[in-house]
């Protein structure tokens, strides 16, 4: 019986398209076999158990990479009281559907730590210094006064789509793909993660702790550009709220092949934080589409 207690250990699994009673009765067997149960995917989670294919949560989970199996394969294991051929009953095959590390204790359990706080204000420190480099070497750039700030958010930027990459359970290979500037927080996790064969808690964990200290780090510089923006106000004559439109020309530049002609009585007054945001998606975007390479 002990045998049997563990014979899902490692899978963290939630159910779709199944309705009760039946859907409990799944649920207590999965237990029952060592396995781990969620009311809905999360990060944690390694299959999904489904009815039949093409439901929403089966085309979610799809697109994410998680494996998807039929609920007979939970049947057959609980009845066979053995764990029966997992490719006989998959109906998509992603990442690996249960989550073992040595001598069958799961990775989860495992603290990720990927160096102390001072190590990694650090690394915050030298990317900074790295993507201004790049930037001051652009045709397309900056100016002066802005090249600590836009550099500090692209930093951020990048490292909020490492934490939601992960809390959705995606690795981070998108995150890889789309950015071509990867700061050494991002590097350190993607070590981490081809050393596992799937994404842990503690890897989130550790995602939102580096984040943390790099908002923590870079915060003076993006704080001063918004002291410089608040004085360039008070002595240029440019009241807040209004739009800059040096500001708008560097935008308009970033996709001029899709710039249309526009009556400037139609602008839009934003607020400075409104603006702050759609500075700090342009630097995704800018950066996204550049493929920003740092020499390492």
């Amino acid at each position: 019986m002990g045998d049997f207690s563990k014979l899902l250990e490692g899978v963290v699994f939630t159910i779709s398209g199944i309705q009760n009673p039946e859907r409990g009765q799944l649920r207590t067997k999965g237990l029952e076999m060592g396995a781990q149960y969620r009311p809905d995917w999360t990060a944690d989670c390694t299959l999904l158990v489904c009815a039949f294919l093409g439901t929403p949560k089966f085309k979610e989970i799809q697109a994410k990479g998680g494996s998807i199996v039929s609920k007979d394969w939970i049947l057959e294991c609980y009845k066979q009281r053995k764990l029966v051929d997992f490719e006989r009953f998959v109906l998509n095959k992603g990442r690996p559907w249960r989550v073992l590390g040595d001598r069958g204790r799961s990775l989860k359990q495992k603290k990720v730590n990927c160096g102390t706080a001072q190590e990694i204000q650090k690394w915050a420190q030298d990317d900074l210094k790295l993507i201004i480099n790049w930037l001051q070497e652009q045709d397309a750039k900056p100016g002066p006064e802005e090249l600590e700030s836009v550099g500090a958010q692209g930093i951020l930027v990048c490292l909020e789509d490492a934490v939601k990459s992960l809390a959705e359970n995606q690795g981070l290979s998108s995150v890889i793909e789309n950015w071509g500037f990867l700061p050494k927080a991002v590097k350190e996790l993607a070590a981490i993660e081809k050393g596992v064969t799937e994404i842990s808690s503690s890897t989130l964990e550790e995602a939102e702790r580096l984040k943390g200290i790099y908002d923590e780090t870079l915060k003076d510089v993006l704080g001063s550009r918004k002291s410089a923006n608040s004085s360039e106000q008070m002595k240029g004559g440019v009241e807040e709220g209004e739009v800059d439109d040096d500001a708008t020309e560097v935008m308009s530049d970033i996709n001029s092949q899709e710039t249309v002609d526009y009556n400037s009585d139609d602008t839009i007054v934003m607020e400075p934080e409104a603006i702050d945001e759609c500075t700090k998606k342009l630097m995704q975007r800018f950066v996204g589409m550049t493929r920003l390479r740092i020499p390492q």
